[in-house]
């Protein structure tokens, strides 16, 4: 078995020595698009965090039995490729739920608290010099999250994890379902159109597909609520 990592440098100092035990592995650390035919074409298995392995690197090698993508989100393979040729896709869903959540929550308090502002009024002396220790109104006026309306794009782990989260700081709590295939009885479950036009707050945790490409364009950011 012939196995091979096109961009072990995205993973920081992970250890691939257990790979070892099933097969001869080759590893690189980073691999530009017009080498990727060339390094998998005798590989059994392709692991991959952001290298693209589409059809036309795929095409014509017999080798390929699997491919692993060593991230959540698995656009970066032809998929409907991989079908045609009975080759295996699997990803490495709900390692990274609790960070993407906090990674999520930050960022949004960034948007609702102006923190980076802050912080820059302080350490420009502005703060201490104003007379008054505060900076009020304009750039620097606040959105509380309590009562909001905050609605759940995909509510699949990461999804129902923001979505815990989200309660916990008193948002009314939405979700819209890409696919139709999630449920929760205790989230009521909107239309696009309802989403786009009613939610104060719109988090997307659903994975790139042809479906969800552009989902969210010109005309859909027109139409949203201003805060």
């Amino acid at each position: 078995m012939k196995i091979v990592v096109l961009d072990a440098k995205t993973l920081g100092d992970t250890p691939f020595d257990k790979l070892q035990k099933y097969g001869e592995v080759k590893i690189y650390e980073r691999t530009a698009k017009e080498e990727r035919k060339e390094r998998i074409k005798e590989a059994n298995i392709i692991l991959t965090n952001k290298v693209i392995v589409d059809r036309e690197v795929m095409e014509g090698n017999e080798n390929i039995k699997l491919i692993g993508v060593l991230a959540t989100g698995y656009n970066n393979v032809d998929i409907e490729y991989c079908k045609e040729h009975n080759i295996g896709v699997v990803n490495v869903a709900g390692y990274s739920t609790e960070s993407v959540t906090q990674i999520c929550i930050g960022l949004l308090m960034e948007l609702t608290n102006k923190i980076s502002k802050f912080d820059q009024y302080v350490k420009s002396g502005r703060y201490s010099s104003s007379g008054i220790f505060t900076c009020v109104g304009g750039e620097y006026d606040i959105h509380e999250i309590s009562n909001k309306k905050w609605c759940i794009v995909g509510l699949g782990s990461i999804g129902k994890n923001v979505a815990r989260v989200a309660k916990g700081l008193g948002a009314k709590v939405y979700y819209y379902s890409t696919t139709g295939k999630h449920e929760d009885p205790e989230i009521e479950r909107v239309s696009f159109e309802e989403m786009i036009k009613t939610s104060d707050i719109i988090t997307i945790h659903c994975p790139l597909t042809d479906k969800t490409k552009g989902m969210f364009n010109y005309k859909v950011f027109q139409e949203m609520k201003k805060m």
